[in-house]
């Protein structure tokens, strides 16, 4: 990640405002997504893996967030095996 995450800085400031605003979108229609139907787990976790080649925060929340998604769905629909 580290390496991937250098070559990164080192493009253009134009291709790094672009994957931030993606990630940014993606991470809201996730969140979106998890109340309304969709898939909102897959896109939060890909908002935050293109915001964690810019923010080193989003790497280390990554998990902690997806976590927090699966827990807001078991909640929000119900666990299937129970």
């Amino acid at each position: 990640m580290r390496e991937r995450r250098a070559r990164h800085r080192r493009r253009a400031l134009a291709i790094r405002v672009a994957v931030a605003l993606a990630g940014f979108a993606s991470l809201g229609a996730g969140l979106a997504l998890l109340i309304l139907p969709g898939p909102g787990i897959p896109l939060v976790v890909v908002g935050l893996g293109l915001l964690a080649l810019e923010f080193r925060l989003a790497a280390g929340g990554a998990t902690l967030a997806t976590a927090l998604a699966a827990a807001a769905f078991a909640l929000v629909y119900g666990l299937p095996w129970l």
